[in-house]
């Protein structure tokens, strides 16, 4: 199973069927990543590419839109993040 590292994540990817390479992401310290406050040990983020190689392109560019100051509310990378956005605003 092929593995590379982008930023603080661990890629790998996974031959699931001829030409069929999916990607899966987890971070390398082992905190969850959160999505719309729901904990991710692991997410799968590239599905049915033709290579590995383009499988983890993929992969990549879903962490670039992930730790993207314009990435979205529904991504937090932390649990301090996911701490902060439970406490009241004032």
């Amino acid at each position: 199973m092929p593995h590379s590292t982008y930023l603080d994540f661990d890629i790998q990817t996974v031959e699931l069927g001829r030409g069929l390479w999916h990607a899966s992401i987890c971070r390398i310290d082992g905190n969850p990543i959160f999505l719309q406050k729901v904990p991710f040990q692991k997410l799968e983020v590239g599905v049915a590419w033709p290579t590995s190689i383009a499988a983890t392109n993929d992969a990549v560019q879903f962490i670039d839109r992930l730790v993207s100051p314009k990435g979205g509310a529904a991504l937090s990378l932390s649990t301090e993040d996911h701490l902060r956005s439970e406490l009241p605003q004032s």
